[in-house]
């Protein structure tokens, strides 16, 4: 976990915590962490450190596909407003149009990562405060995107 620790850019980790702490969770939340896990390398590597996996659980393949996945999510978390972003103004099917045209993200799957920061952040309200649930560990919360970004 050292190399999550090395990652952590710390006015976002804070921003984060604050936010988690206060129940919530937004796209601009989201894009953080998986940009986090991009810049952390490899991602087979990163599911090895977490417990419970090992890196033989992961193909190639499979790898390559989490990788691309995430940077279509941040081309798309790109192409939003910062009111988009802060999750101010709800995502309505122009808005995703919008943003799929500006991304080149199919808007299928902007609906997929709309599903998964909803998930998220209702995961985050019913525990109401994953930094107690992580004991204000960031590297407990950065595992649970790498898994996230696995699946």
């Amino acid at each position: 976990m050292k190399k999550v620790s090395e990652n952590m850019n710390t006015k976002k980790t804070k921003k984060l915590m604050e936010n988690l702490s206060q129940g919530k969770f937004t796209f601009r939340d989201l894009r953080d962490q998986f940009a986090q896990v991009l810049s952390m390398g490899n991602i087979g590597q990163l599911a090895s450190m977490i417990p419970g996996l090992n890196s033989n659980m992961i193909t190639k393949d499979k790898e390559k596909e989490s990788t691309a996945k995430i940077q279509r999510f941040l081309s798309a978390m790109d192409s939003m407003t910062k009111d988009e972003l802060d999750s101010v103004k709800p995502l309505d099917e122009k808005r995703i149009r919008r943003i799929s045209m500006g991304s080149g993200v199919h808007v299928a799957e902007i609906n997929f990562l709309i599903g998964e920061q909803k998930k998220f952040a209702s995961m985050i309200k019913q525990v109401g405060s994953l930094q107690n649930l992580a004991g204000g560990n960031v590297d407990a919360v950065s595992n649970i995107f790498v898994f996230v970004c696995l699946n």
